[in-house]
Parts: C-alpha cells; structure tokens; sequence
C-alpha cells in the first residue's frame, strides 16, 4: 500500500505522470532526430548511441524543466519561421565570403554595426513568452552575418548586431 501523499491512482498523478513522460518523449525524438543529422551515419551502431545519448539528454531536459516548474510552450508561427532559417544560412554564408574578398582586396576591416528591431517579445507572465524569446534568440545565432545581443520585452525591442547589413540575416527576429 503506497504511503505519504502519493497516490497512485488518483487522477492527478496520473496526469502528471502522462505530461512528463509525453515531454520526454518529445525531448527524446528531438535530441535523436538531431543526433541523426549531425552523425549523418545510418548504422545500428550509432542509432543505438544516438538512442542512448537522446535518452539521457531528455531526462536531463525533462528533469530541468520539471524543477524550473515551467512549461515551455512555442507557437505555430514560431515554429513556422524555423522553416526560413536554412535557406537564410546559405545566403549569409555567400554574403559573409563576399564581404571577406572585399576585405581582403581593399584590405579594410568590415567591423559591421549594431541594430535595434521591434519584435513580439511574448508575455511576461505566461511561460510562452520566455519560450518565445529563447526560441527568437536559437533561430536568430545560426545566421553567419547576424546575431541577437539580447532582447527587452518592456520596450519590445531587440539588439542586433550585423556584419553586412542586411535585414533578412536578422529573420526571425
């Protein structure tokens, strides 16, 4: 017979139970997923070491969020502005090199400037708006040309720093 609080049938835990082994899972398919990408190696070897490895990633995950008592919640339109990320990696990659070559025969240094940009900070008070925010700040790093210094969600607004300037290096910022 189980003692102290916890009990395991009542209806409760066994949600909480259902949330946090369905975040795992979410985690884990995640981290496997990417796993796969980066090894780019279809053997049983490295699957089962990408299993292992997403495994104990998503525990590790899963267990920093339940004790941060936050959900993390991201929206379909920024989930949706991940799709553009590649494409802009490609073309600041070309525009990085270009900026290069130019460097290098003028032999002048490109120091690039800093920018200030509106943008949709999320709410303070709910758990999507730091989700927001720290899924703007993932998707804004991968740009070569650009990347995000902070964000500030009273004034709304976000710091940018550009090498070349170029407004779709910034996306989704």
């Amino acid at each position: 017979m189980p003692c102290g609080r916890f009990h395991p049938w009542r209806r409760g835990h066994v949600i909480a139970v259902e949330r946090h082994a369905r975040a795992w899972l979410l985690w884990w398919l995640g981290c496997f997923g990417l796993w796969l990408v980066l090894v780019a190696d279809w053997s049983r070897v490295n699957a089962l070491a990408g299993a292992c490895a997403a495994a104990a990633a998503a525990t590790v995950a899963e267990s920093a969020r339940a004790a941060a008592r936050q959900d993390v919640r991201v929206s379909g339109s920024t989930l949706r502005a991940a799709g553009a990320v590649p494409v802009a990696v490609v073309a600041d990659f070309g525009i990085l090199m270009l900026a290069l070559v130019r460097s290098a025969s003028r032999r002048q240094v490109v120091r690039g400037e800093y920018v200030s940009r509106e943008v949709d900070p999320g709410s303070k008070t709910t758990p999507s708006g730091p989700a927001r925010r720290a899924w703007l700040a993932l998707l804004a790093g991968y740009s070569p040309n650009s990347y995000l210094v902070d964000v500030d969600p009273e004034a709304g607004t976000a710091l940018l720093h550009d090498l070349v300037r170029r407004r779709r290096s910034e996306e989704p910022v």
